[in-house]
């Protein structure tokens, strides 16, 4: 079977969790993939998430998006 990537919103589970990082500043905050979802739509590609995204402290793009799959604790 072949493992499906990380293409778009759309591929993103509930345990996927998205942080953007600001190098100008150095603030990182996580990301709400609903939320993305419902302003740039599900088909959005994530490599153009970055150019989609401003920091809300000091207006810069993000360097770097990090998506972060989050296992249950038992």
């Amino acid at each position: 079977m072949a493992q499906r990537g990380l293409d778009t919103l759309a591929d993103l589970g509930d345990r996927h969790v998205i942080f953007a990082m600001c190098d100008p500043c150095g603030r990182s905050t996580k990301l709400s993939a609903p939320r993305l979802i419902a302003v740039y739509g599900a088909e959005l590609a994530i490599q153009d998430l970055k150019r989609r995204l401003t920091c809300s402290r000091c207006g810069e793009r993000p360097r770097e998006i990090r998506i972060v799959y989050s296992v249950p604790s038992r």
